[in-house]
Formats: structure tokens, C-alpha cells, sequence
């Protein structure tokens, strides 16, 4: 029920509440969902791999751009919660709130899952879905919501004072950090909000709140995605069952679920490339300008955590903050598809995940392998020129990077970047 207001209202409320709602983003510039492509590269697909999710834990799995994945309820009614992450770039992952808004509270076939800012880009597309018979029923409801956020312990003490620690949002950490063998802490900050994989759910007529129902899924249903970019994904088996009686806890009757890979037949994919990484706008943060700054020293050394945002800094003057700032904001924008910068992005990506420290100095950068970056194979160690110079308005250039293994070149190429405006 609506709280009762202790304002009178005005004389024209009325007409206030007659205004015509106006849809929030018009989509006809989206491309079409091209049903005959999808259904043609489904035709002659072959499974790869199977990974069983038991009942209230979750797994992560890897899916190649251009495959499909379906998630399959296989024993009983099951709802599952879905992350899904750029397999090359954490920081790129699903954005409900933005797929919600481009879509519907509720998601099927032809729509798309679409990442963070500032990349914005489908991430996967849905292709097929058994449930797609359902509709919204009597009371509202529909199932794939992108409504909820995952049921989580934070949540759960808060409301009940109890600690429960098989919500899905303990589950995703859980399996993210062991795909990226990171300790639970750190794979934490990048557990999201999710796609309610077959959860049956709306919003009450009266107060308008949130409300779930027994999930009409039964064995043998699926729900098929193709993944439009390289994804790691992670599905958590949620406590609640088919959240027909309440969630966060071992009392709902709860069942596996089945992630399914599919390879299509190469033919089948012939002109399809996958989702284009560069910003679909230039209108973003990275391009305000910015107050000129002063040239800096080049004899700077810095040593600081890429992850902390602030790290430490040796010596602590105003000129190697700025440098700090300036290095931070060109490795963001590395991740955000400077082209040429490929081997650098990924680099630095990697390592900020793990944890290690850059250091700058004598017009030098070096990265080297720290007590909590695992080898990935090899032992590394990347070395390159840095010349925090003016370019004419004050802004620092960063030229010649050379990417080395130990042993051998990796990557050599000669780079000019100014930090745009």
C-alpha cells in the first residue's frame, strides 16, 4: 500500500498524474536481433563441455566468443544466478540495470546482456528459451529478471541477524577466485548484480515491491545464450530452490543445474566478428578537459599498488602525484581501447588485479613480477621508457614502451600517447 502523505495535495494533482509516460530509451538504432543467423549457427553446433553446479554453490566456466552456452534445469525447479565478466578485462561485466533499461524487467529472446560503462557493449544475446512460453502472469510476474541483485549474507544479518554463507552472492565470490586464483577478498568487488536465471518474480500491485514465486521451470528446460565477446561466466545454484517459499537459508528443496558449451560449425559463423570494444561514444569522462597541469620532473620514482588508487609514494612531492595521476589515467585508458595498446592493456590489467606495484623513475617504467603475481607461465618482466614531458599545454606524454619476457622479446613497438582530453 502507498504511505499515507501528510501533504494536502495541490489543486491540480490530478492533472499531474494524467501526464503520458514517454519510454526512457528509444531503441530502433540497436541492430535487429537477426533470428536467422542464430538459428543457422545453432544448426550442426557440437558440445565442448559440461559444468554441474551443485545445489547451493556455484562454478564458473569459460566461453569462447561466437558459442553458445545453455543453462539447463536438470533434477528439479531451479533458479540460478548468473555473472558474466570480459574474459580479458574484469572490469567489463554485465550491467543489469542498463540491460533492464534498454530492455525490460524481464529478459528473452533477441535481447541482449549488455556490459559496463564505459564499454556498453552485448556481451551475449539470448538465442532460445523453453520458458519463453510464460509470459507475465495474473500477479505480474515473469521470469530472467534483471530486477534482483542475489540473495547475499550482508543482507541477511541485516534483516534477520543471522549469518548464512551459501547465498548466491558468497557462492559467485567463491568460484570467481578459484577461476582467477585470487584469495575470496579479492574476487569479492567484482561479484555483480546478476540475471535471474528461470526466477519467477514482479512487483506487487499494491506497494509495488518485489516479490518472487515458485519458478515454473521443470527438468529439461533450458535458456541458450551466444556469447558476442570472450566470457568467463559464473552461475550460482540458488539456496531458495525455485524461491517459491524464501531464499538464504537450507530449508528450500534445492537441485543442480547444467551449463552447456557449443561450438558452431565454422561455416556457420562466416562475416560475424565479435562485439565491438571501442567506446560506442567518445562522449565519456576520459574526454573532459581538464585544467592545464606543469611539465613534470623526469626523474620521479614511484611506488605504488595499481589496485589502491592512491598507493604510496616515495618522496611524496606534488610532481609525483600528478605523475601518479597521470599514469593511472592512462592505464584506464588502456582499458578502454586505445588502439595499439592491446599487450599493454592486458598487462596492466593483469597485474592490477594481483596486486603489484609499477615503479617509475629515470625516466623508466618497469613491471616486474611481485610475491602475489603468479607466473602465468613464465616469469616476466616488462621495461619501458617513460618521459613525463610537456607536450605544448601541459599535458604529460608517455613514449616507447617495450614489453620483454625474461629470455627473449615478447612485444617491441615504438608507442606516442598523449592522455586525451
Amino acid at each position: 500500500m502507498a504511505r499515507p502523505s501528510k501533504i494536502s495535495p495541490p489543486p491540480d494533482a490530478e492533472a499531474r498524474r494524467l501526464a503520458p509516460p514517454i519510454t526512457v530509451y528509444e531503441v530502433d538504432r540497436l541492430p535487429a536481433y537477426d533470428r536467422a543467423f542464430y538459428d543457422a549457427a545453432r544448426d550442426g553446433m557440437a558440445k565442448l563441455e559440461e559444468v554441474m553446479v551443485p545445489p547451493r554453490e556455484a562454478r564458473a566456466f569459460d566461453v569462447p566468443a561466437g558459442h553458445f552456452f545453455r543453462i539447463v534445469c536438470i533434477e528439479g525447479p531451479q533458479v540460478g544466478d548468473l555473472n558474466l565478466w570480459n574474459a580479458a578485462n574484469l572490469a567489463e561485466r554485465f550491467f543489469s540495470g542498463k540491460t533492464r533499461a534498454l530492455h525490460a524487467t524481464h529478459v528473452g529472446v533477441g535481447d541482449r546482456l549488455w556490459s559496463a560503462l564505459p564499454y556498453l557493449r552485448p556481451m551475449a544475446t539470448i538465442t532460445l528459451d523453453t520458458l519463453g512460453w510464460y509470459g507475465f502472469d495474473a500477479d505480474g510476474a515473469g521470469v530472467h529478471d534483471v530486477i534482483g541483485t542475489r540473495c547475499d549474507p550482508y543482507t541477511n544479518r541485516l534483516l534477520t541477524g543471522g549469518d548464512y554463507h551459501h547465498c548466491c552472492h558468497s557462492n559467485l565470490t567463491a568460484a570467481l577466485a578459484g577461476r582467477i586464483g585470487v584469495p575470496l577478498k579479492e574476487a569479492e568487488p567484482h561479484i555483480h548484480d546478476v540475471l535471474n536465471v528461470f526466477m519467477c518474480t514482479g512487483f506487487s500491485r499494491d506497494a509495488h515491491r518485489y516479490f518472487m514465486k515458485a519458478s515454473p521451470v521443470r527438468p529439461g528446460d533450458f535458456l541458450e545464450l551466444f556469447a558476442e565477446i570472450d566470457l568467463i561466466g559464473a552461475l550460482s545454484a540458488c539456496p531458495g530452490g525455485d524461491c517459491g517459499t524464501g531464499h538464504s537459508s537450507d530449508a528450500a528443496p534445492c537441485h543442480p543445474l547444467k551449463v552447456e558449451i557449443f561450438r558452431p560449425r565454422a561455416e556457420a559463423l562466416q562475416g560475424w566478428r565479435p562485439a565491438c570494444g571501442e567506446r560506442l561514444s567518445r562522449a565519456g569522462v576520459a574526454d573532459l578537459r581538464e585544467a592545464p597541469r606543469a611539465p613534470l620532473a623526469r626523474s620521479q620514482r614511484l611506488r605504488l599498488p595499481v589496485a589502491g588508487r592512491g598507493g604510496r609514494v616515495e618522496g611524496g612531492d606534488e610532481g609525483a602525484g600528478r605523475l601518479r595521476d597521470f599514469v593511472h589515467r592512462l592505464i584506464e585508458g588502456f582499458r578502454i581501447g586505445l588502439r595499439g595498446f592491446g599487450e599493454a592493456a592486458d598487462l596492466a590489467h593483469e597485474l592490477e588485479g594481483r596486486g603489484a606495484d609499477f615503479l617509475f623513475g629515470r625516466g623508466r617504467l618497469e613491471v616486474e613480477e611481485g610475491p602475489d603475481v603468479p607466473a602465468h607461465g613464465e616469469a616476466f618482466r616488462s621495461v619501458g621508457q617513460f618521459e613525463p614531458r610537456g607536450d605544448g599545454d601541459g599535458q604529460p606524454v608517455l613514449s616507447g614502451l617495450d614489453w620483454r619476457r625474461r629470455g627473449g622479446v615478447r612485444h617491441s613497438r615504438s608507442i606516442h600517447a598523449r592522455r586525451r582530453h
